[in-house]
C-alpha cells in the first residue's frame, strides 16, 4: 500500500524514491560483531530528552549505485516506556547530504527505538 506521503514523493520527484527507513543497528551489529559496534542495550535504553543520538537512515527507491544511506544526529524530545518497551521521538539535527529535502530535512520529527541507536553523545 502506498501512503499519501509516498504518493506525493513519487509525483514530486518523478522517480521511484518512496521515503526512508531506519537502519536496525542491533541487527547490523549482530551480523558484523567484529566491525560494527554500538552502545550496550542498557545504554540505548537509558537515553532521555535533550540528549543526542546518531541514527542510520536508508533511502527507499534511491539510485542502485548509491549513495543510499546516511548517519545523522537526532535530538531526543520524548522517551516513553510502556510494558517495558521503550520508544523515542526526536528532531533531526542535520541537513542530509543524500536525501532530497522533500524526503528528509533538518527539523523533521523522527520516531525510533533503542534498536536504531548507533551512537549516543555529542557530534565530534
Amino acid at each position: 500500500m502506498v501512503t499519501l506521503v509516498q504518493s506525493q514523493l513519487l509525483g514530486t520527484l518523478g522517480k521511484s524514491i518512496t521515503g526512508y527507513t531506519l537502519l536496525n543497528a542491533e541487527a547490523r551489529a549482530a551480523a558484523n560483531p567484529k566491525t560494527f559496534h554500538i552502545p550496550t542495550l542498557a545504554e540505548r535504553r537509558d537515553v532521555f530528552p535533550g540528549e543526542l543520538v546518531k541514527i542510520g537512515f536508508e533511502l527507499v527507491g534511491g539510485p542502485a549505485g548509491g549513495p543510499n544511506a546516511e548517519r545523522m544526529w537526532v535530538i531526543v524530545g520524548r522517551r516513553e516506556e510502556k510494558a517495558g518497551v521503550i520508544s523515542y521521538a526526536g528532531t533531526l539535527d542535520n541537513d542530509p547530504a543524500v536525501f532530497p529535502k522533500n524526503v528528509l530535512k533538518c527539523g523533521d520529527r523522527i520516531e525510533f527505538s533503542p534498536a536504531h541507536i548507533l551512537t549516543i553523545g555529542a557530534p565530534e
